[in-house]
């Protein structure tokens, strides 16, 4: 009598019973870190946003953002665009590193030659470490980009 009871396909169907919810569950959690891998690896390859500002040292060449790589940012965190936040008094220097980068688009500058583009009358704040700052901002909001 068991062993008519008992067979591999009854063994099978029963296992495969089993396993379903398990695999519905699974296959839930697969789907949600398999969308957010691949949001991760499409911002990993863009020259611009947080993941490209986290790579940015002294040595790292910068150049204005295009749009279209802004666009791409904007739509990959589904936020409006980033801002930079700068103090009153470093207005007018950062304005000027951005313009003169915006104007010649072919224009790259390492982090630690930026002070190059700043005007003669810039404020004495500029040292290195607030260089790097700025520039690390700048590129998690998308208004410069790695160039390297």
């Amino acid at each position: 009598l068991l062993r008519e009871n008992i067979t591999p396909e009854h063994i099978l169907n029963n296992l495969q019973t089993r396993l379903e919810p398990h695999q519905r569950r699974g296959k839930r959690h697969y789907e949600k870190q398999f969308e957010r891998a691949r949001a991760t690896t499409a911002e990993m390859w863009l020259p611009v946003g947080p993941l490209a500002a986290r790579h940015v040292s002294m040595s790292t060449k910068v150049r204005y953002s295009t749009y279209e790589e802004r666009e791409q940012l904007e739509e990959l965190r589904k936020l409006p665009p980033g801002m930079l936040h700068v103090r009153n008094e470093l207005k007018d220097d950062v304005s000027s590193i951005l313009s003169r980068l915006q104007s010649d688009e072919k224009l790259e500058v390492k982090v630690s030659e930026l002070k190059s583009l700043l005007p003669s009358s810039a404020s004495a704040v500029w040292c290195d470490l607030a260089l790097l700052g700025f520039v690390k901002q700048a590129v998690e909001a998308g208004a410069l980009s790695v160039a390297d």
